[in-house]
């Protein structure tokens, strides 16, 4: 906080205002962290979130068979790593088919209970 005050203070005094700044982040140089480069082969991937954001249609044969369309934002399908859509219809889980990365159809398994 007292450093921005000083800088603003000293904004019309171009040589006071360097000086402050320079004090900074020869501040903030001291207290980095540094980590050593390791070259290995792994690699990290950061995967968004996926947003649904409507399922068509909201109901179907108890029978299973139904394809329930699946519409949101950033599906992904990356089987090379493992990355692959599903559905969840209760405690079941099914595999999607990619078809966008805003659009995804899982087909429904039956139902073994009634009135759900």
């Amino acid at each position: 906080m007292n450093v921005t005050h000083h800088i603003k203070k000293n904004a019309t005094n171009t040589s006071a205002a360097v000086d402050v700044i320079q004090t900074v982040e020869e501040d903030v140089v001291r207290s980095w962290v540094y980590y050593e480069y390791d070259p290995s082969s792994v690699e990290y991937y950061y995967y968004k979130d996926c947003v649904v954001k409507d399922m068509q249609p909201h109901s179907g044969l108890i029978v299973g068979g139904t394809p329930v369309a699946v519409t949101g934002a950033w599906f992904k399908y990356m089987p090379e790593y493992g990355v692959v859509p599903h559905c969840k219809f209760g405690n079941r889980i099914v595999r999607a088919t990619f078809d966008s990365t805003v659009r995804i159809v899982c087909r429904a398994p039956p139902n073994d209970e009634l009135g759900v």
